[in-house]
């Protein structure tokens, strides 16, 4: 009765279950409603201010983060978003497209110190790199940018 085995995967109509994401327009969407969510929802800090301790509120920008963008969009982490990539050129596009909003608003905010900009050089994956040779001791700068700045002094 059973030689060849149970034969029932055959009838199935569809393998695997269905995207949350179907298409780069649904994503694009959803990364434009958490972006918003993320401006019109600061984080309140508060501070005591002055001799007599006045109570002040601070409203702090909400970083952008790609795993708290994935569980807006319902998935558990962010490299199910980052497959999307291979998908088509489209979602490439996309997906490029919200990881530089992301690593934008980082880097402005790191540089404004509204977010503490070490933190943020570290995510971004920002540093200079120096070396000190010990027979000639004058540092050896590999980044372009310090350069810059040391031939103008």
């Amino acid at each position: 009765m059973f030689e060849n085995g149970n034969q029932y995967w055959k009838r199935r109509t569809k393998h695997g279950r269905d995207r949350v994401i179907k298409d780069p327009e649904t994503l694009a969407k959803a990364a434009d409603e958490y972006f918003q969510f993320c401006i019109e929802n600061p984080i309140i800090v508060v501070d005591y201010k002055g001799k007599d301790a006045k109570r002040v509120e601070m409203q702090i920008p909400k970083v952008f983060q790609k795993n708290e963008l994935a569980r807006f969009c319902h998935l558990s982490e962010w490299r199910s978003i980052n497959d999307l990539k291979s998908v088509s050129t489209d979602f490439l596009q996309v997906v490029t497209h919200i990881e530089g909003c992301i690593a934008d608003q980082k880097f402005q905010y790191g540089i404004a110190n509204i977010f503490n900009s070490n933190i943020v050089a570290r995510d971004l994956g920002l540093r200079d790199k120096q070396e000190i040779d010990m027979k000639n001791p004058e540092i050896i700068v590999r980044s372009e940018n310090v350069k810059r700045q040391i031939d103008k002094l």
